[in-house]
């Protein structure tokens, strides 16, 4: 806090007369105040890690030349002084090196890689610092563990960290990465430069195929994206049963970037019946898991020729499902001419049973009750004088007929 006790404006100017070793001072700014104010003037210091105790000593100078003089005896506390050494990397394919450029590459992709660290506290008071990775973008990532978390002067920790470096990472580059400790104020930064791995792959994507027939031509569509990390250049080969006339339309070159996607079409003719497999390979390594794709054809036979289309198929079933109606009907109307001709009877069957008939069926009490149920009773011309009775199935005498009066 500094006072203005004169009776006029007045603006100082910080010199730095007296600084212990291994301390360095902020810039130092004038400072104006009114007369009969007060305000507050900052500096900031930073020490090396090897700052030694002393006087501090700041004078102040008007234009006027009035000086005024102030100082501090710094006492220095010794804190940590973390040491940092690269200590081994670890990759899966079972490479270690002590240095981070001793193995082959860094491989890109999960699981990803370890980096190891020695941390040596030379200081007299114990640290516990907390890590983090400084990575190159947000596609990496990084996780990292201390044992043990707290350092005492005089002994050392491991620190190991699992790097991911994404599939989008330049193939052949080197990336850099820093190892960031820091616990009170004390900092510690390790950088390092990586070798990213060269990723050869592609991926085959079948878009469209329809039905296949032989003696037919016919086209399929796939995309082809590079799904690596490096720059692919080279010849599309396809292959597949003999004469089948297989061949690849808009050329047999591709050149892809990481990411980037091309269209490929295949036209064929298969030359007969059988099923068959189309194979389709990027370059003159066939059979290779990334560079290979294997379509399993169903040829149908000869369209609208030598195999069944689904319209002959219809046409057939039509034809069965009429035959079957016709023979359907036919067996109705039997059905019904036999129900029919069911309760007629011989001359002489009508014989016999006019002699069964009782004397009280030809009374006209008789008479009304058949009248009443008339409709239940069929004539028939054949046998004149008689009636069928549906319900009891029998013939009963005809009381209209004048031969049964």
């Amino acid at each position: 806090d500094i006072s203005n006790q004169g009776n006029s404006d007045i603006t100082l100017q910080p010199i730095q007369r007296l600084l212990p070793g291994g301390w360095t001072l902020s810039a130092l700014e004038d400072i104006t105040i009114g007369k009969g104010q007060q305000s507050q003037w900052t500096i900031s210091m930073t020490g090396n890690g090897k700052a030694t105790s002393g006087i501090l000593e700041i004078r102040f100078i008007s234009d006027s030349d009035y000086t005024i003089d102030w100082n501090i005896t710094l006492d220095v506390i010794s804190g940590a002084i973390p040491v940092v050494d690269f200590y081994q990397v670890d990759i899966p394919n079972g490479q270690t090196a002590d240095t981070p450029l001793g193995v082959d590459n860094h491989p890109v992709g999960a699981p990803g890689f370890d980096l190891g660290w020695t941390v040596t506290n030379d200081g007299t008071v114990s640290w516990e610092p907390s890590i983090v990775i400084e990575l190159p973008n947000n596609d990496y990532s990084s996780s990292c563990s201390l044992n043990p978390q707290k350092i005492y002067p005089g002994e050392s920790s491991r620190v190991w960290c699992t790097v991911i470096i994404p599939l989008s990472a330049e193939a052949g580059s080197e990336p850099e990465i820093t190892l960031v400790m820091e616990d009170g104020g004390i900092e510690t930064r390790n950088t390092i430069s990586l070798l990213v791995e060269t990723v050869n792959q592609v991926t085959w994507t079948l878009i469209q195929i329809s039905d296949i027939y032989e003696d037919s031509s016919s086209t399929m569509y796939f995309e082809l994206q590079n799904t690596g990390n490096s720059v692919i250049s080279d010849r599309i080969m396809v292959s597949g049963p003999n004469s089948w006339n297989i061949r690849v339309l808009d050329g047999m070159m591709v050149n892809l970037q990481p990411d980037e996607i091309r269209s490929v079409q295949i036209e064929f003719t298969p030359n007969n019946a059988k099923d068959g497999l189309i194979v389709l390979d990027l370059g003159e390594a066939t059979g290779s898991s990334d560079y290979s794709k294997t379509i399993p054809i169903d040829v149908k036979g000869v369209e609208g020729d030598g195999g069944f289309s689904f319209t002959i198929i219809l046409l057939i079933s039509t034809i069965i499902l009429s035959l079957l109606g016709g023979g359907l009907y036919v067996y109705q109307q039997e059905s019904e001419k036999k129900r029919k001709n069911h309760g007629k009877k011989s001359d002489n069957q009508k014989k016999e049973e006019d002699l069964l008939i009782p004397p009280e069926f030809k009374n006209s009490e008789h008479e009304e009750s058949i009248q009443s149920t008339s409709e239940n009773l069929e004539k028939y011309d054949e046998y004149p004088g008689w009636l069928w009775d549906k319900d009891n199935e029998t013939w009963i005498p005809d009381p209209e007929h004048e031969d049964t009066q």
